[in-house]
Protein backbone atom coordinates (compact mmCIF):
# COMPACT_ATOMS: atom_id res chain seq x y z
CA UNK A 1 0.00 0.00 0.00
CA UNK A 2 1.50 3.28 -0.95
CA UNK A 3 0.75 5.87 1.86
CA UNK A 4 2.07 8.64 1.38
CA UNK A 5 2.48 11.04 4.20
CA UNK A 6 -0.24 9.69 5.73
CA UNK A 7 1.64 6.72 8.01
CA UNK A 8 5.08 7.04 8.36
CA UNK A 9 7.94 4.61 9.31
CA UNK A 10 9.24 7.13 12.06
CA UNK A 11 7.72 10.53 12.37
CA UNK A 12 4.20 11.26 13.68
CA UNK A 13 2.76 13.41 9.90
CA UNK A 14 1.85 17.22 11.33
CA UNK A 15 -1.94 17.00 12.00
CA UNK A 16 -2.95 20.09 12.16
CA UNK A 17 -5.92 22.59 12.95
CA UNK A 18 -5.65 26.03 10.83
CA UNK A 19 -8.25 29.20 10.71
CA UNK A 20 -10.34 27.67 7.80
CA UNK A 21 -10.90 24.29 9.57
CA UNK A 22 -12.87 25.81 12.74
CA UNK A 23 -15.86 23.25 11.98
CA UNK A 24 -13.51 19.91 11.66
CA UNK A 25 -11.39 18.21 14.46
CA UNK A 26 -8.25 17.16 11.94
CA UNK A 27 -6.90 14.87 14.78
CA UNK A 28 -10.00 13.17 14.66
CA UNK A 29 -9.75 12.67 10.74
CA UNK A 30 -6.43 11.20 11.20
CA UNK A 31 -7.34 8.89 14.12
CA UNK A 32 -9.73 7.57 12.08
CA UNK A 33 -7.62 7.36 8.73
CA UNK A 34 -5.44 5.10 10.80
CA UNK A 35 -7.76 2.72 11.61
CA UNK A 36 -9.16 2.02 8.53
CA UNK A 37 -6.06 1.88 6.79
CA UNK A 38 -4.57 -0.49 9.37
CA UNK A 39 -7.96 -2.66 8.71
CA UNK A 40 -6.54 -3.47 5.45
CA UNK A 41 -4.72 -6.79 4.45
CA UNK A 42 -1.24 -5.47 3.43
CA UNK A 43 1.96 -6.85 2.94
CA UNK A 44 4.07 -4.10 3.04
CA UNK A 45 2.86 -0.24 3.16
CA UNK A 46 4.93 2.44 1.17
CA UNK A 47 5.65 5.83 2.23
CA UNK A 48 6.14 9.08 0.91
CA UNK A 49 9.84 9.30 2.57
CA UNK A 50 11.94 7.40 4.89
CA UNK A 51 11.58 3.72 5.12
CA UNK A 52 9.25 0.93 4.29
CA UNK A 53 6.78 -0.17 6.69
CA UNK A 54 6.54 -3.54 6.96
CA UNK A 55 3.83 -3.92 9.76
CA UNK A 56 1.21 -0.76 8.86
CA UNK A 57 -1.44 -2.03 11.58
CA UNK A 58 1.36 -2.06 14.31
CA UNK A 59 2.68 1.04 12.77
CA UNK A 60 -0.72 2.82 12.81
CA UNK A 61 -0.83 1.45 16.49
CA UNK A 62 2.17 3.06 17.44
CA UNK A 63 0.84 6.39 15.90
CA UNK A 64 -2.32 6.62 17.56
CA UNK A 65 -0.87 5.34 21.11
CA UNK A 66 1.67 9.29 20.10
CA UNK A 67 -1.51 10.58 19.92
CA UNK A 68 -3.20 9.41 22.73
CA UNK A 69 -0.02 10.71 24.68
CA UNK A 70 0.09 13.88 23.79
CA UNK A 71 -3.65 14.62 24.27
CA UNK A 72 -2.59 13.71 27.89
CA UNK A 73 0.46 15.67 28.11
CA UNK A 74 -1.28 18.86 26.26
CA UNK A 75 -4.42 18.45 28.69
CA UNK A 76 -1.76 18.46 31.39
CA UNK A 77 -0.20 21.49 29.69
CA UNK A 78 -3.15 23.58 30.08
CA UNK A 79 -2.14 24.02 33.92
CA UNK A 80 -5.02 24.95 36.44
CA UNK A 81 -5.96 28.18 34.97
CA UNK A 82 -6.67 29.10 31.03
CA UNK A 83 -3.65 28.94 28.89
CA UNK A 84 -3.28 30.10 25.21
CA UNK A 85 -2.55 27.35 22.17
CA UNK A 86 1.10 29.49 22.87
CA UNK A 87 1.31 28.86 25.99
CA UNK A 88 0.43 25.51 25.91
CA UNK A 89 2.82 24.42 23.19
CA UNK A 90 5.80 26.05 25.23
CA UNK A 91 4.80 23.67 28.39
CA UNK A 92 4.58 20.06 25.48
CA UNK A 93 7.63 17.97 24.75
CA UNK A 94 8.52 17.96 21.43
CA UNK A 95 11.00 15.67 19.86
CA UNK A 96 12.99 18.35 18.27
CA UNK A 97 13.47 20.50 21.12
CA UNK A 98 11.96 22.98 23.74
CA UNK A 99 8.84 25.30 21.51
CA UNK A 100 10.95 28.86 22.33
CA UNK A 101 14.10 27.59 20.11
CA UNK A 102 12.03 26.69 17.25
CA UNK A 103 12.60 28.73 13.64
CA UNK A 104 9.39 30.49 12.89
CA UNK A 105 8.06 27.73 10.41
CA UNK A 106 8.33 24.83 13.12
CA UNK A 107 6.64 27.41 15.90
CA UNK A 108 3.48 27.41 13.31
CA UNK A 109 3.55 23.52 13.20
CA UNK A 110 4.01 22.98 16.41
CA UNK A 111 0.71 25.44 17.25
CA UNK A 112 -0.97 23.42 14.44
CA UNK A 113 -0.98 20.30 16.26
CA UNK A 114 -1.32 21.89 19.25
CA UNK A 115 -4.51 23.43 18.37
CA UNK A 116 -5.81 20.06 16.86
CA UNK A 117 -5.33 18.06 20.29
CA UNK A 118 -7.20 21.03 22.28
CA UNK A 119 -9.71 20.71 19.57
CA UNK A 120 -10.39 17.27 19.84
CA UNK A 121 -9.74 17.10 24.10
CA UNK A 122 -12.74 20.62 23.21
CA UNK A 123 -14.76 17.73 21.66
CA UNK A 124 -14.21 15.41 24.30
CA UNK A 125 -15.59 17.61 26.54
CA UNK A 126 -12.31 17.98 28.46
CA UNK A 127 -11.61 21.05 27.82
CA UNK A 128 -13.35 24.51 27.00
CA UNK A 129 -12.14 26.84 24.54
CA UNK A 130 -12.70 30.74 26.06
CA UNK A 131 -12.92 33.76 23.44
CA UNK A 132 -12.99 36.67 24.90
CA UNK A 133 -12.91 38.66 21.10
CA UNK A 134 -9.10 39.36 21.74
CA UNK A 135 -7.92 36.09 22.72
CA UNK A 136 -8.55 32.68 22.67
CA UNK A 137 -7.81 30.88 25.83
CA UNK A 138 -8.32 27.10 26.88
CA UNK A 139 -9.38 25.76 30.77
CA UNK A 140 -10.01 22.47 31.75
CA UNK A 141 -14.09 21.45 31.81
Amino acid sequence: MFTGDHVLPYISPNVSLHADQEGSSPLRDFRDSLRKVAAYDTRLALPAHEFTIPDLPARCEVLLHHHDARLDEVYAAIGDGASTAREVSTRVSWNTGPFDDFNLFMKRSALGETLSHLRLLQDEERVRRLDDGERVHWSKA
